[in-house]
This record gives C-alpha cells, structure tokens and sequence, in this order.
C-alpha cells in the first residue's frame, strides 16, 4: 500500500483513464511532472537512457528509490537499538522481525506468500496489531476474484458503483481495508504506550 500511494503521487495523472485514477492522488500534475522530469534528468547522467523512459516508468523507479531509501533506515535503526549496550537478547528477533515486516510492507507487492518470511517471528512483535494484519493480508486473494467476476475490459461496469473494476477495484478500495484496521490499531497502541510511558521530572 505504501509504494502504492507513492508511486501514483509521482506519476503524473493527465493521461490515466478516469476508472484508473486513484482516488487518493493528492500531487498537482505539474508538480509530479516537475518531479519526474528532474529525476530522469539525473538518472540520465548515469543512464543514457533515461530519457527514453516513459513518465510511469520513470515514477515506478523513483518510487522503488524512496522506498528501498526509508527500508533503510528502519533496518539501521533497528540495528541500532539490537546492538545497544544495554539491549536485551529478546531485542534481537524483534529488531529481525521489524525488519522484515517493514521489507514487505514497502516492497511493490504485498503477496502473503512473502509475508511469511516474518511469520515465524511474529510472536517477539510487541505489538497485536502485527498479528491483525498477519491475518487481514489474505484479502490480496480478492484481487483475482475481482480480475474474473469484473474484468477490467468493462470499465463502465465498476464495482459497488465506483469507477474501478477488475484489479484497479482491490488497489484502489480493498487495500485500504486490507491495511486500514492495521494502522489504526497500531498508530492506538503506539499512542497507548505513549501515554503510559513516564516522563522524566525536571530537574
């Protein structure tokens, strides 16, 4: 859901189908496509044929960039917190744990079968809200119920009377109930904890 929202805010709109537009686009055209311009103009110092690229494509590679870059940094700073001097043991399979869930979390797909790289390490998660989308991940399966009941060669015919039919239906609604719950319960917990975290007095 992540490089979902990512990429289509990079990738300019003005030429995509009206029931192939994502309702949660939020970038001016003319801002992603001065976006998008200026990273094929630095890709093209290192690739000649950058310029060849297609605006989509061009997006997809830009958004895989800004992806990869913030996987990163979640796996180095959950290295970080394992490696401290005052880490304890249990803090190693759930840095391992993190890293792995936020891998698939900002990878292109959400497919399950990847999902269980981290299966095994979903009890040292912390959290129960991991163990909710452990479950809610196997609604990616809709996607191909909706390529065979409303495929996309009746656009007109959208699904529950949207715009969307076929797999642009589950990218563009069924993600959001697929990852929703998960991030409201987990953005819950995290403010639950806050709260119950003692803060310091002043000196």
């Amino acid at each position: 859901m992540f490089f979902l929202v990512v990429v289509e805010n990079l990738r300019p709109q003005a030429d995509v189908p009206p029931q192939k537009r994502p309702w949660f686009v939020f970038v001016p055209d003319i801002v992603s496509s001065i976006i998008v311009s200026a990273w094929q103009a630095t890709l093209g110092l290192f690739w000649p044929r950058a310029a060849e690229l297609t605006s989509t494509q061009a997006s997809f590679l830009l958004a895989r960039l800004l992806t990869l870059l913030a996987f990163g940094l979640i796996a180095l700073v959950c290295a970080w917190k394992a490696s401290r001097p005052d880490a304890k043991d249990i803090d190693i399979p759930w840095a391992a744990f993190l890293t792995l869930a936020w891998f698939w979390l900002l990878a292109p797909t959400q497919n399950p079968w990847y999902w269980c790289w981290a299966v095994p390490l979903l009890p040292f998660a912390r959290s129960r809200a991991w163990a909710l989308l452990a479950a809610c991940c196997l609604m990616y399966y809709l996607r191909f119920w909706l390529l065979y009941h409303h495929p996309e060669v009746w656009p007109a015919e959208g699904v529950l009377g949207t715009s969307y039919g076929g797999a642009y239906y589950f990218y563009f609604v069924v993600v959001w109930f697929e990852f929703g719950p998960w991030l409201l319960l987990l953005a819950g917990e995290w403010q639950w904890r806050r709260r119950r975290t003692p803060r310091p007095e002043p000196a």
